[in-house]
């Protein structure tokens, strides 16, 4: 069993504040994957759990024991990142055995720690090769061997696949969310990426300047992003955001955006109704393109500005009106046209609504 607990945790480099009261949990053999923009704290979080460096403030719990003030050799964690690359002139078996070696574990407890990590990782024909020999797939396997070797209770990953093709990086995430199960250790991977954090975690973790702004399932996160910032992050294509205000007309609630009006029927707190309904305090709706459908007598007249007939799910991007400087964006099993007129629908379950100053959710 292996609980992490990440209580009130800051970090500095110098003036800038890397980490910012950071607090969450993760439960025994879950594969959690701290996201977010470039320079959010990802790494900085990835290093205070492993001890590489030092916080000013808040617990790091592992299993229920205060790990602070232990040494990174002391707190039973593997590490993955750039920082400790392989060595391309030696085998692959001295790769995966380097900790090891470092912290003279016997020759023999060695050999078998490498063979069962290779095992696992589909190199067993491989470990006797030069490292410099090995295709790019097997490199990173070797990296994951290296770590599991250790028999940790916790395998953290930096952002490894950043540099990966496409093909290779969708191979080697199924890898790592099967090793994870597999292993019922606690993976913790930090990433850029957005469709990593969607198709890996069993929890996100999202960062925005060292501040955790929203943590729980990547479908929490995909359906109710808390700010303007995870909205936009997650969905390809991006999210379609329009500008207004709420008003009231006849008892019903409409969004008066720029260039048409959208009634709302989801349901909002009286606080917020009270406080942005006919008052001219900018809000921004956002509505991804799934949530829109073609319809013979929809709320929006849009024109076809392009159409990927490449994609599983159209992506179209129309315009409305026909100047308009940024496109709409929705999806569609249509055969459409450029210049070709559609109506669209929009599923008002799924709208989401925010503060255009603080790019928070409206609830």
């Amino acid at each position: 069993m292996s609980t992490v607990i990440i209580k009130d945790l800051s970090k500095k480099y110098m003036s800038r504040q890397a980490l910012k009261d950071v607090s969450f949990n993760i439960a025994d053999k879950e594969l959690t994957v701290i996201t977010g923009l470039k320079n959010s704290g990802k790494t900085s979080l990835i290093r205070a759990i492993c001890g590489l460096d030092t916080i000013e403030a808040g617990e790091i719990y592992i299993d229920g024991i205060l790990i602070n003030k232990l040494q990174p050799k002391d707190r039973n964690v593997a590490l993955i990142n750039y920082d400790v690359p392989l060595n391309p002139s030696i085998s692959a078996f001295d790769n995966i055995a380097y900790g090891m070696k470092l912290r003279k574990f016997p020759k023999e407890e060695i050999t078998a720690r490498v063979t069962k990590a290779a095992d696992i990782l589909g190199l067993s024909d491989y470990v006797n090769r030069l490292t410099k020999n090995l295709t790019p797939g097997q490199k990173y396997r070797v990296l994951l061997a290296r770590a599991i070797s250790r028999d940790p209770k916790i395998v953290l990953i930096d952002n490894i696949l950043k540099d990966a093709d496409a093909a290779l990086k969708k191979e080697l995430r199924t890898e790592i969310v099967k090793l994870n199960k597999r292993l019922g250790i606690n993976f913790i991977y930090a990433t850029d990426s957005p469709a990593d954090a969607l198709v890996m975690a069993d929890n996100v973790v999202f960062l925005e300047d060292g501040v955790l702004t929203q943590s729980g399932t990547p479908n929490a996160l995909y359906d109710t992003p808390n700010t303007l910032p995870i909205a936009t992050f997650f969905g390809s294509p991006k999210i379609n955001l329009f500008q207004g205000f709420l008003k009231r007309n006849d008892g019903k609630l409409y969004a008066d955006l720029k260039d048409f009006t959208l009634e709302i029927t989801k349901e909002l707190s009286a606080v917020t109704l009270e406080k942005y309904v006919d008052k001219k305090k900018s809000i921004t709706v956002a509505v991804r393109a799934e949530d829109f459908s073609v319809s013979e007598n929809g709320e929006i007249n849009a024109i076809v500005d392009a159409c990927d007939a490449w994609t599983e799910t159209k992506h179209v991007a129309s315009l409305y009106p026909r100047d308009a400087k940024e496109p709409t964006y929705f999806n569609a099993f249509l055969n459409l046209n450029e210049d070709e007129e559609v109506s669209l629908n929009v599923n008002k379950d799924r709208l989401l609504i925010y503060d255009t100053e603080t790019e928070m959710l409206l609830k």
